[in-house]
């Protein structure tokens, strides 16, 4: 409940008021939850797990995508979360399978390098994984890509587990 009345005063004060400190969400809820896109119904639940889990990180966010083209939001998160000294890693594929994806993907490089965002690229294989562990209490695997056709133009499901998982 703190990290939300947080995030809303932070977004939506009036000028002049300060931001409050944003530490993360040290407790969590243990589930196995599963979401699914539905686009005919305008139903896009599977970003919004990725936000609350990127925001409520307090230790590390360790990502693994086969095409990773962040929207301004999830890019704007990732920064944030590695500001408040959270290790946050991507691991993405050196070649996808899909050129355009590489170049676009690519143009993000920079602002999250600056921003504090770890980049890995794997080398001579197609990473296809679509895998997130946060503070390894929340992870998530799935059909979905952190891009804006996957995140809300195509149906694509994922499963997250908030039940204490450890990433080795």
């Amino acid at each position: 409940m703190e990290n939300t009345f947080v995030d809303f005063w932070n977004r939506h004060k009036r000028r002049g008021l300060t931001d409050l400190p944003d530490s993360g969400t040290p407790s969590w809820d243990p589930a196995i939850r599963a979401a699914r896109n539905e686009p005919s119904r305008i139903v896009y639940p599977v970003r919004g797990l990725y936000l609350e889990a990127i925001d409520r990180a307090t230790e590390s966010i360790w990502i693994t995508q086969a095409y990773f083209i962040p929207d301004r939001e999830i890019q704007e998160g990732l920064m944030a979360a590695a500001a408040r000294g959270v290790d946050v890693r991507v691991i993405l594929p050196q070649r996808s399978n899909h050129v355009i994806a590489d170049v676009v993907s690519r143009s993000y490089f920079a602002t999250l390098l600056a921003g504090g965002v770890r980049l890995f690229m794997y080398q001579d294989a197609m990473v296809h994984a679509k895998t997130a562990t946060v503070d390894g209490k929340w992870t998530t695997v799935g059909t979905a890509n952190i891009d804006r056709l996957s995140l809300s133009a195509t149906t694509k499901s994922t499963c997250k587990s908030s039940t204490g998982i450890r990433p080795a």
